[in-house]
């Protein structure tokens, strides 16, 4: 009986070779449609993938952009100050010599506030201290502005809007600063490279 079971008759001996000639089409046409399929998926990802790079790219580059444009109005904003500032003390100096007796932080070349720098340049110092309150009032109305000064030719003078004189190392002049030494150059404000500051 084993045998029998292992015999086939030529009906389905046609039967087996007909499912075997149509088996091998459709595995051929499987597998081309699974290739297809995986082609398919990988162009799809690659073109996804360009599109989201090239959107982000978009993107940042509109935000840097925005970023710079705000940026650029922010310092403008702080330049317009600057300026104010500027234009008010041509205006003070142009008026005549400083009232006497007004108080203020100032620094004089050599080694900051002292009885005979007072007396040296008593003028300038003077000068320097009538500038105080304008200094203070522009960087308490702007956050970006961190310190106010102005300084002055004559004996290294400078005013500031705030106290930082013991910060200040003896031998500071204000002279021999990049800021200074540019806006003397050019003979109006200036910006300059960031540099380590005194």
């Amino acid at each position: 009986m084993p045998l029998r079971l292992f015999r086939m008759n030529l009906r389905a001996k046609l039967l087996v070779l007909a499912l075997l000639l149509a088996w091998l089409p459709l595995v051929g046409v499987g597998w081309l449609g699974l290739s297809s399929l995986d082609l398919a998926r990988s162009t799809a990802v690659e073109t996804a993938t360009g599109a989201l790079r090239d959107q982000a790219e978009s993107t940042l580059a509109k935000r840097a952009a925005d970023k710079a444009e705000l940026y650029n109005t922010i310092l403008h904003n702080v330049q317009d100050d600057v300026q104010g500032v500027a234009s008010y003390a041509r205006a003070l100096i142009a008026a005549g010599p400083a009232p006497l007796g007004v108080d203020g932080i100032y620094w004089a070349v050599p080694g900051g506030p002292s009885e005979a720098n007072q007396r040296a340049y008593s003028a300038t110092v003077a000068r320097a201290q009538q500038f105080n309150s304008l200094l203070r009032s522009v960087v308490t109305q702007n956050d970006l502005i961190s310190l106010g000064y102005i300084a002055f030719e004559d004996g290294g003078v400078v005013a500031f809007d705030h106290d930082i004189i013991s910060k200040l190392p003896r031998e500071y002049d204000p002279r021999k600063r990049p800021w200074y030494q540019t806006a003397r150059t050019t003979g109006r404000t200036v910006w300059v490279d960031t540099y380590v500051d005194a």
